[in-house]
């Protein structure tokens, strides 16, 4: 077996790999690589995203607690716990019958459209969550990153 036969084998079934950045639903913008959770600093707070159409969905992380409160763009709301995939990058929460996946990319909560196995070179794409109270800080930020340093 080649080694692109061996990385195609190696995605589980609902993963996605993808070989090139995609822009972002919120500000057409691409986003940079992902964060893992543990070098995020303390991301506890309430990220907010609004789509095109004006709806708002926001979502409350508790890092200590490692649990959320997410309130969707019907004002419905769901709590629980959420877990750290095992690649260390992807926060996965149940929302529905359906897991949602999120990861830290540039100081933002960025919701996947699809679950991606992530390494330190994956692109990211998806809803960018902002943070009230500014983005998450938890190391330097990446060149060219839009992440204020003052």
């Amino acid at each position: 077996m080649d080694a692109a036969a061996t990385a195609d084998a190696s995605l589980a079934t609902n993963d996605v790999a993808l070989d090139s950045p995609v822009s972002t639903t919120n500000d057409g913008a691409a986003d940079g690589p992902a964060t893992k959770v543990d070098q995020s600093g303390d991301y506890s707070g309430t990220y907010n995203f609004t789509t095109g159409e004006g709806e708002k969905t926001n979502i409350a992380l508790d890092s200590s607690k490692k649990s959320y409160s997410y309130t969707g763009a019907d004002g419905q709301q769901k709590t629980g716990a959420y877990t750290v995939d095992k690649d260390g990058y992807r926060i996965k929460l149940m929302l529905d019958e359906s897991p949602a996946f999120f990861v830290f990319s540039n100081g933002k909560l960025v919701r996947l459209r699809d679950n991606v196995n992530f390494d330190i070179a994956s692109p990211v794409s998806g809803d960018n969550y902002e943070r009230d109270g500014g983005p998450v800080q938890g190391r330097a930020p990446e060149l060219g990153s839009p992440i204020p340093t003052n």
